[in-house]
């Protein structure tokens, strides 16, 4: 296995420098120019911790998950100031939490044949990732944090009139499924 990580170590290298000379290209206006070259400070030193978590045999779990929490932040950072976009920090920490530690628990299993690490990543990114899609939805389809949801186009009376609907709907069906559905002894003595 350690011979495995030593062979595709110059790959990531090549990798690393590409990408990072495409996001701070200093010779030209590219996408990236202006806007994210900050968050490098952020994503270089979580690849580096999750690179070292991923060579090292004790504690390898634990420094993959910091680095790629600390990646994961830069990345999100990195999108928000590309687009614009920083109202998805409502929703978006859920990608650096639960996402980006089962994604470290995957890699720090694949590298050191761990199978308890893989096996305990999936359902981390499995409940990551739909409840990212979740609470996206929630936070730009619903409430409209971006400015463009039902919230917005409704008033709040109207909302919170559909919010005490819901709730006294999910009150009288959690009653009515719970109630026992036989007659008591009291009701058939009488």
């Amino acid at each position: 296995m350690k011979h495995h990580l030593n062979a595709i170590i110059p790959g990531a290298v090549l990798v690393a420098v590409g990408l990072f000379l495409l996001i701070v290209n200093p010779f030209s206006d590219g996408m990236f120019a202006d806007t994210i070259h900050w968050s490098l400070f952020i994503i270089i030193p979580g690849a580096l911790l999750m690179a070292v978590g991923l060579l090292i045999r004790d504690g390898a779990r634990a420094v993959t998950t910091l680095g790629a929490v600390v990646l994961m932040t830069g990345l999100v950072l990195a999108y928000q100031s590309w687009a614009g976009h920083f109202q998805s920090w409502a929703y978006a920490w859920i990608l650096v939490g639960p996402v980006a530690t089962g994604l470290a628990w995957l890699a720090a299993g694949i590298a050191h044949d761990d199978a308890r690490s893989r096996h305990e990543a999936r359902p981390l990114i499995l409940f990551g990732l739909l409840a990212f899609v979740a609470a996206a939805a929630f936070f730009e389809l619903v409430v409209g944090i971006s400015g463009h949801g039902l919230v917005s186009k409704l008033s709040w009376s109207v909302v919170i009139s559909l919010c005490l609907i819901l709730a006294g709907g999910a009150m009288i069906v959690g009653r009515l499924r719970s109630s026992p559905s036989a007659p008591s002894k009291d009701r058939d003595d009488r």
